[in-house]
């Protein structure tokens, strides 16, 4: 029987476009999309700025270091949230409100410390929730064991009486190798219908 119900953040409530944030990357550069990444991705930077391991300030400062850019504390906040449209989900708050009334709910997202500033006052939905499990909080991400673990800890029942959904199916592997019932996510339609097959009442 499910106990706790476990939504990923970003492409489950909230969808995202990396697009117009590599535009501007771009434009600050002159490097194309494929350098920036590189660049991101090198000695795990975007990485360890999701875990926490690293500050927005820290992150910007070496940001601008890789692009040759000199982007203040404004115009890198504006250019690192320009890849959500405020407003804009992909389950309804009624959903989550509803679940939260007869269940546990939490929220199990890889994020770092700027994003989640930035959405957590602008979705209601995240109000809902119980707890909120966060990679840059935990020190871990999805698809590693310890993020799964803080999650079950926070949940208050046994991993089996979990249920929880993500739209990357590694993460979703990650989370059925921790003992939890996870399915990966395609639409809210989709998602009530996983959840009726296990007796959710929403």
């Amino acid at each position: 029987m499910v106990k706790t119900v476990i939504f990923d953040m970003g492409g489950v409530i909230v969808p995202f476009d990396f697009g117009p944030a590599y535009e501007r990357m771009e434009a600050w550069s002159g490097l194309g999309r494929e350098e920036i990444r590189a660049r991101l991705m090198a000695g795990e930077l975007a990485s360890r700025f999701e875990r926490g391991l690293v500050t927005p300030d820290e992150f910007r400062i070496e940001l601008n270091r890789r692009l040759g850019s000199a982007a203040g504390h404004g115009e890198f906040l504006e250019m690192w949230v320009c890849i959500f449209t405020p407003g804009l989900t992909l389950i309804r708050e009624s959903l989550i409100a509803s679940l939260a009334a007869r269940y546990r709910v939490l929220l199990l997202s890889n994020t770092n410390v700027t994003h989640y500033e930035w959405l957590a006052p602008r979705y209601p939905h995240l109000r809902h929730m119980h707890h909120h499990v966060l990679s840059c909080h935990v020190g871990a991400a999805k698809p590693q064991a310890e993020i799964y673990a803080e999650a079950i800890r926070q949940a208050r029942c046994e991993p089996g009486e979990c249920f929880f959904t993500d739209d990357v199916m590694a993460y979703v592997e990650g989370a059925r190798s921790a003992g939890i019932d996870a399915v990966r996510f395609i639409s809210e339609v989709a998602l009530r219908e996983d959840l009726a097959a296990r007796g959710v009442e929403v």
